[in-house]
């Protein structure tokens, strides 16, 4: 049953998130762009609860989270086009960027699908950067 797949799907999706560990450079990229007056949000095909379960458990700042439909998530990046850069590890990312009309910046990790959009550095700091220019 279809039904089953997804449902096992999601599940894998949110024992993976629950295990994962914050990139090193992930919690100063937030600070430099909140510093600069930049909201920071996440943006993900999960829902939404155990997103916000594991930025709570690791301490994290509070962040907005946009998880679940798609069809919201674009709705919400759309308010701000100009004001919103959306940073991503696949080529996925990169086509829901373009359907919300907002900037995409790819990001390599380790782990990260192979059709990636590569960036000269997977460094997130240097990715807020970018963003700071972008946006300011």
């Amino acid at each position: 049953d279809m039904r089953e797949e997804i449902e096992a799907f999601e599940a894998g999706k949110v024992k993976a998130l629950q295990q994962s560990e914050p990139f090193p450079d992930a919690r100063r990229a937030v600070s430099l762009l909140r510093l600069d007056g930049i909201q920071v949000a996440v943006c993900s095909s999960t829902e939404a609860k155990p997103i916000h379960e594991v930025l709570e458990r690791h301490r994290f700042p509070a962040l907005k989270v946009y998880g679940g439909d798609t069809g919201t998530k674009i709705a919400h990046l759309r308010q701000m086009p100009r004001a919103t850069v959306f940073v991503g590890d696949s080529k996925r990312d990169e086509e829901f960027a373009r359907k919300a009309g907002v900037r995409f910046i790819g990001v390599h990790r380790d782990w990260s699908y192979s059709n990636v959009v590569i960036t000269t550095s997977p460094d997130l700091l240097t990715i807020a950067r970018w963003a700071c220019v972008f946006i300011g």
